[in-house]
């Protein structure tokens, strides 16, 4: 690169005139300021030492510019150039004190941009980035779990700071104040998740110990219980003069009638029900294989008068504005709290489609007509190949089973008049 050396020291007035009409690319000074130099790059004028390092290699910082607005003085410079040359006399290399300086400077922004990195933040990245896979109710169902059993405890606590102990003892009061330990397991295994996607997506450091490593979940027996021929009488008679909403009532009965999971028919529309073909049509499933469940004549009933008192778009609206869908989870803690005066002991929600489910069975219903009412998915080869949805033999069966529970309430009442008499 051409340059001009000096004979004498710089001074503002020959970097000026060299800035202004440069007759080479480079401008060097002399003496005790050896090493500082402006270099002309792209029309810009630099300040710029260079040095001999420890291991003889040649080194150079660039000290600032020379023009603009954040353009430093020749003054400046110099002072600069002291300032590394007393450092590199001392035994310290410049150009390694600048990087370690940065790379400090880069740490702490890091440092104190986790420092308000809230639990909250991090869950919504997760919301926004993961959950959007999900299908609808998979996604609605774990941004309340979310809500009630991740942000109430730790929205507000620094991501960093939560630690396992913290994650450990709420998941046992969950378990210990509404006896779910399924619910508590969902906790931990949604916080763990949000955690790895926020490690992923380099928002926490890897040096960070994920708050949910270690934390076994309590295990939860997988639930069989199913109602028996006079278990259900006694519930389907009772239903009406309960103290439970009437949609959690109408809710409840067609999840017996139909087998259907009781969160499909929470969050349905009227559009998605056609009384002509007696049929609900989802589109939005649990295994995300759209279907259709059928309807018997009871089932069809019980939909015709909810249509005639229909207020909008849904099936079973709140009664809270914006009235929309009610949901799921209201339904199962009115059976919480009502359970006790239903004459049935340790009943769900989710019971009801097991015995729907259990009672086709005894009824010697074919188990791909029943697996097929409860929209449970086939496996392997025959899920790839046997594609038929039995809808035919679906409504006929359900009808059997529809028709079968009359004949259950009315046996009890007959019996019941009996005793009586």
């Amino acid at each position: 690169m051409p340059k001009r050396n000096n004979n004498k020291p710089l001074t503002n007035k020959t970097v000026e005139d060299f800035i202004r009409k440069p007759d080479a690319k480079v401008l060097c000074d002399v003496g005790e300021n050896t090493g500082l130099r402006v270099e002309i790059r792209t029309n810009t004028a630099t300040y710029i030492l260079r040095y001999s390092a420890f291991d003889k290699k040649l080194k150079q910082i660039k000290l600032g510019p020379a023009t603009g607005r954040q353009a430093i003085s020749l003054l400046d410079a110099r002072n600069l150039v002291a300032e590394y040359k007393k450092m590199r006399r001392e035994g310290v290399d410049p150009v390694t004190h600048i990087k370690e300086k940065k790379a400090k400077l880069a740490a702490n922004i890091a440092q104190a941009k986790q420092d308000k990195y809230t639990v909250a933040r991090l869950m919504q990245h997760y919301i926004d980035e993961c959950l959007c896979n999900r299908n609808l109710k998979g996604r609605t169902e774990a941004e309340r779990l979310i809500k009630k059993d991740i942000l109430a405890k730790f929205g507000r606590l620094t991501a960093h700071n939560l630690t396992q102990s913290q994650v450990h003892d709420h998941m046992h009061d969950i378990i210990q104040t509404r006896n779910t330990p399924v619910q508590a397991g969902y906790m931990v295994r949604e916080l763990k998740a949000a955690y790895e996607h926020a490690f992923s997506a380099g928002r926490l450091p890897e040096t960070i110990r994920n708050p949910c490593t270690g934390v076994k979940v309590k295990g939860s027996k997988k639930r069989t219980r199913y109602l028996s021929v006079d278990e259900i009488a006694i519930l389907v008679k009772w239903f009406p003069q309960s103290k439970l909403s009437d949609n959690s009532k109408n809710v409840l009965i067609l999840t017996l009638l139909t087998g259907a999971r009781s969160g499909e028919l929470t969050a349905l529309k009227w559009i998605q029900v056609d009384l002509k073909r007696g049929a609900i049509i989802l589109s939005n499933t649990k295994t995300d294989v759209p279907r259709n469940i059928q309807l018997s004549s009871q089932a069809i009933f019980i939909l015709k008068a909810l249509k005639d008192k229909a207020i909008n778009e849904w099936v079973f609206p709140s009664n809270r504005p914006p009235r929309k869908a009610i949901n799921q989870h209201s339904i199962n803690l009115q059976v919480n709290y009502n359970r006790e005066f239903s004459g049935v002991d340790d009943w769900s929600a989710h019971d009801l489609r097991r015995t729907c489910r259990t009672h086709l069975a005894k009824m010697s219903c074919p188990s791909d007509v029943a697996e097929a009412i409860l929209g449970h998915t086939k496996g392997g080869i025959e899920g790839h190949y046997n594609l038929h949805r039995y809808e035919p033999e679906q409504k006929v069966w359900l009808q059997k089973w529809a028709d079968f529970i009359d004949e259950a309430v009315q046996e009890s009442l007959a019996n019941k008049e009996e005793k009586e008499a």
